[in-house]
């Protein structure tokens, strides 16, 4: 999926240094499920094709991230030594 068209071309016209891919399974499996790793509205879904597979894949910029309205987390305090 790195070679996808889609996230080349959401990676050029970005003007983003950087992107990932991932795949709908993994989306769910750690995105969805794992409110704290990733803010899912940060992702946004796409089709494409993976040697003439059709799949559909999830595009994180982190641009875009950083321009979608924060989320409030709860966390624990850290704790200094």
């Amino acid at each position: 999926m790195l070679d996808a068209p889609p996230l080349r071309r959401a990676l050029s016209e970005s003007g983003s240094e950087l992107a990932f891919i991932i795949s709908d399974y993994v989306y769910e499996k750690l995105v969805v499920r794992r409110h704290s790793l990733a803010d899912r509205s940060s992702f946004r879904p796409v089709r494409t094709r993976v040697k003439r597979t059709p799949v559909h894949a999830w595009i994180y910029l982190p641009d875009e991230a950083a321009l979608a309205p924060a989320r409030t987390v709860a966390r624990r305090p850290v704790r200094a030594n």
